[in-house]
């Protein structure tokens, strides 16, 4: 049998070994991704953006991916609100009502229009 055939022991492992092993860490790129989602753009864009992933199928299956590693990690440590971790939440289609409306709903006269907006 030739020499360098095989492997040896101490070779460094392949590059896709380095990737999948990298992928399974959390990282700021996982949580900027997941911010994104909370803040309701568009799950494809924000894979492809975050997450390098162009497939959708693929965005799908990592989306459960990340929201589980999060959970796991939330959990682990101690956190209570890790159920809600990854819940979708659908808002009405509503009109919110003018600042006007809003202060005369509530009765809110005599407040200043920068205080009524930061409440």
């Amino acid at each position: 049998m030739p020499t360098g055939t095989y492997p040896s022991r101490h070779s460094s492992p392949s590059i896709s070994q380095h990737t999948s092993r990298f992928n399974r860490r959390l990282g700021p790129h996982h949580f900027a991704y997941l911010r994104a989602i909370a803040e309701g753009l568009d799950r494809q864009d924000c894979a492809r953006r975050y997450l390098g992933i162009e497939h959708g199928h693929e965005a799908v299956t990592t989306h459960r991916l990340v929201v589980d590693q999060v959970r796991a990690a939330a959990r682990r440590r101690g956190e209570t609100s890790a159920r809600l971790i990854g819940l979708t939440i659908s808002v009405s289609e509503t009109t919110q009502p003018s600042l006007e409306d809003f202060i005369a709903e509530r009765g809110l006269d005599d407040w200043s229009e920068a205080e009524v907006i930061e409440l």
